[in-house]
């Protein structure tokens, strides 16, 4: 199995057009909207892959993709850069060499605090390699991009959580005209077997509030087509938008596929979900 990144464009964020790249070959073609594949990544996979556009980098460097991938039967976080988003370059040295964060890490420069700022999946009890506990989202910080100390919890499941209760995704995201964060978590529940999404507010991006304990998107009933779970995509949208999208997978039937359903959170004024 290959884990690539794909290229998609829209004018309104409903309607999707997938562009022929012409940069990433597969099976025997680049006729494709890939971007990101096993040749570009040096063969380590793109797993969890997050880009953001860094407003202080060089031009060749403008665009920077995070990722987790394996080298020599181990895990680290990656990095690749670009120029525009479309022609990768991956380099040679880990984001994190011992780190697992095998969801999306949500990577971007704070120009109020000056530093780039990640949150990751976060474990309790971690060591790399070993079997690990509960999952948490964890955050780091640093003045340079190609330098990084490890991730520190700074999301846990709390009293109004079952015992079996994880956070996968943290799905941070910037709101400017607020001068906050919100934040959008994948809470698993492992007794139900669902994903559900959460939400929670900060003004600094590090010391963060739930205002509901109950799920803002859930799960839907069995037999929905959408029981399965919810995950939260994050990112400004530009023009003071900000979109999140989350793919809701129903728990396939025998012999069937799992079946892909797109969905999205946004906010002008308030927030709308579509």
């Amino acid at each position: 199995m290959q884990t690539m990144l794909a290229y998609a464009e829209s004018a309104d964020g409903v309607s999707w057009v997938k562009p022929d790249v012409e940069t990433v070959e597969y099976n025997g073609s680049r006729d494709n909207n890939l971007v990101f594949g096993l040749d570009l990544s040096l063969g380590r996979h793109a797993i969890g892959a997050y880009v953001f556009k860094d407003l202080i980098a060089l031009p060749d460097e403008a665009y920077k993709l995070v990722h987790m991938g394996g080298d020599g039967g181990r895990f680290y976080v990656w990095r690749a850069v670009s120029p525009d988003g479309l022609r990768w370059r991956a380099l040679e040295r880990p984001l994190l060499s011992d780190y697992m964060s095998d969801t999306q890490t949500v990577v971007g420069f704070d120009a109020d605090m000056g530093v780039y700022v990640g949150y990751s999946r976060g474990w309790t009890a971690h060591e790399h390699g070993s079997l690990h506990h509960r999952h948490t989202i964890a955050y780091a910080e640093t003045e340079r991009f190609e330098s990084w100390p490890k991730p520190r919890t700074m999301v846990t499941a709390d009293m109004h959580d079952g015992p079996d209760t994880d956070i996968y995704t943290s799905a941070d995201t910037p709101w400017p005209s607020a001068d906050a964060h919100l934040m959008f978590p994948a809470f698993y529940r492992r007794n139900p077997d669902v994903t559900e999404v959460h939400m929670m507010t900060s003004r600094d991006g590090r010391a963060w509030q739930r205002p509901l304990t109950q799920a803002v998107i859930p799960a839907e009933e069995p037999g929905s087509g959408s029981e399965g779970g919810v995950y939260a995509g994050c990112g400004p949208a530009g023009r003071g938008v900000v979109t999140a999208c989350h793919a809701q997978t129903s728990v396939p039937q025998p012999g069937e596929l799992r079946r892909p359903h797109v969905a999205g959170v946004g906010r002008q004024d308030g927030l709308v979900s579509l």
